[in-house]
């Protein structure tokens, strides 16, 4: 099995990996897709779901830093719906938004790379996934992308 070191730097290659991947989807993705096909009747459009990775993105280093920061931290869940609503994300610029998501996970990234290793033991408590060590919020982040890169490849396909 590998060490712990081992496991946080392929999740950070892969926070990497992803965003190379949603910069090709954004590339080959015309504006009009992007925001008329849909993930069902009442689904997001892929610039919706690119829009909620660049927000998350900066929940999820406010997150770290408050687990590195505080003692068990408590968080709760995010209204992903009401973002989009409140945020107009169907709106937004596509090209500018990956922006804003590159910069904020160079910003995550430099953020773990610098811990120490008894930070990475270091949990707060999230409201649905319960206790939520750094090293899980590191791996979570990179599902989270996973997971809405096979949505945006859904839709658009």
């Amino acid at each position: 099995m590998p060490d712990a070191q081992t496991l946080r730097d392929l999740h950070m290659a892969m926070l990497e990996l992803n965003l190379a991947t949603l910069s090709n989807i954004v590339r080959s993705t015309s504006p009009e897709r992007a925001t008329t096909l849909r993930d069902g009747p009442d689904g997001w459009t892929t610039l919706e779901v690119l829009c909620h990775l660049r927000d998350i993105e900066e929940v999820m280093l406010g997150r770290a830093e408050r687990i590195a920061s505080e003692d068990n931290p408590a968080f709760t869940a995010i209204d992903a719906d009401g973002l989009a609503r409140e945020r107009s994300y169907n709106g937004q610029d596509m090209h500018a938004v990956l922006g804003e998501l590159s910069a904020h996970r160079q910003r995550l990234l430099a953020f773990f790379r610098q811990l120490g290793e008894e930070q990475w033991q270091r949990a707060g408590v999230h409201s649905r996934y319960g206790h939520t060590t750094m090293q899980v919020l590191l791996a979570r982040a990179a599902w989270h992308d996973m997971n809405h890169i096979e949505q945006m490849t859904r839709i658009l396909a």
